[in-house]
């Protein structure tokens, strides 16, 4: 049984509500203030929430690989790729670190190996 695109938003977006987002007085790291912050990993970091987020970025991928900067986006380009592989794609993760040494991190699923 699908779950439709609509749906998955409304459930993840009340994950959102509930889990990432608080109204208070919080300094950014830019050192402004804010009275909305919002922070996705609590819901991210979860089954349920990883699993609807991979697969609403998923109805939007058109190519082999998905990338994103290691850490924050770990998560999310390996949820895709797990997404894809049950849907019948096959679409990878590619993670790219910022710091020295410069590099990407390729998972290939078919090939085992780094590049």
């Amino acid at each position: 049984m699908r779950v439709s695109i609509h749906n998955m938003n409304e459930e993840f977006l009340e994950l959102l509500k509930k889990y990432a987002y608080k109204k208070g007085e919080f300094t950014l790291s830019s050192g402004k203030t804010s009275e909305h912050y919002v922070n996705c990993k609590p819901v991210t970091l979860t089954g349920r929430g990883l699993t609807l987020v991979s697969m609403m970025l998923l109805e939007h991928v058109q190519t082999q690989v998905v990338a994103g900067l290691t850490l924050g986006a770990d998560p999310l380009v390996s949820g895709v790729a797990v997404c894809s592989a049950l849907d019948g794609r096959m679409v990878n993760a590619l993670i790219v670190k910022l710091e020295p040494p410069y590099r990407f991190v390729y998972i290939c699923l078919t090939c085992h190996h780094t590049l």
